[in-house]
């Protein structure tokens, strides 16, 4: 799968259960890939099942707990030289849209990021809350995990 098609909310483990229990969305950061940051050896191939959100999902399956498990690509280069990113309230409202067509938001969510998905997803609970449309979407969040958020900036 190449690149460009690594935008946007994409399936990473199916619970196979016509109404499964929860959701589970992975956020990468800056200059992050919607695979690769989640894969041991960073690789980006879609088709390589060998990461933490995968093993995840068939964990929980396992265990009776039927979810299903997401990562959501968007551009964040990591200098400027790389390119120049969307806005985080556009990168925000990208994910809300997302997760708005996939029926995201009628049962739990829970939210895994790094570094600006953090950023990312706080944002994306600021926007919800001037929306009307995605009260469910922010009324769902169980819960939100950070690994490596500048909250407060990098200092």
């Amino acid at each position: 799968m190449t690149q460009q098609n690594m935008l946007g909310l994409l399936t990473v483990f199916n619970c196979e259960n016509s109404h499964p229990q929860g959701d589970l969305v992975f956020v990468h950061g800056l200059a992050g890939h919607p695979w690769g940051t989640w894969h041991p050896q960073s690789k980006t191939d879609n088709q390589n099942v060998e990461l933490w959100p995968f093993w995840l999902g068939e964990n929980l399956r396992a265990n009776g707990i039927d979810i299903n498990v997401w990562s959501f690509g968007y551009d964040a280069p990591g200098f400027q030289y790389f390119g120049q990113g969307m806005s985080r309230f556009d990168q925000a409202s990208n994910l809300l849209k997302h997760l708005e067509v996939n029926d995201i938001g009628d049962r739990p969510l829970i939210f895994v990021t790094h570094s600006l998905g953090g950023l990312v997803v706080k944002q994306v609970i600021r926007t919800a809350q001037s929306f009307p449309q995605y009260q469910a979407i922010i009324e769902q969040v169980q819960g939100i995990i950070f690994l490596s958020t500048p909250h407060t900036g990098t200092h």
